[in-house]
């Protein structure tokens, strides 16, 4: 009787079984692989399979993690948003010289 586990590809150079991906990790991977097809495409030409083809996963779990393509596109650009809105905040509120001197 054969190993249930046996077919499943093994890392290279290693004879351990490759580690599954976190939640959080997994997620990350959907959101890069939508950003780069809501760029490439747009909204409406963008296609849920192409994205989790991109990253190396199912569309179901697409699904599972974003519910629709409407909430993926959201969670893209809030991905991207939050990171500028968190770079500017710290410049504005965390930089001791006051905004007028860092102006000039």
């Amino acid at each position: 009787m054969t190993e249930r586990n046996s077919t499943r590809p093994r890392a290279q150079g290693s004879n351990r079984m490759p580690r599954r991906l976190s939640r959080e990790q997994r997620r990350e991977l959907i959101l890069r692989a939508a950003e780069e097809q809501f760029a490439a495409t747009g909204f409406a030409s963008a296609i849920t399979v192409t994205v989790a083809n991109s990253a190396g996963t199912s569309e179901a779990m697409v699904y599972i993690h974003f519910g629709t393509k409407r909430k993926l596109f959201g969670g893209s650009g809030r991905a991207q948003y939050s990171g500028a809105c968190g770079s500017i905040a710290r410049t504005v509120f965390l930089d001791p010289q006051p905004a007028p001197s860092r102006m000039y």
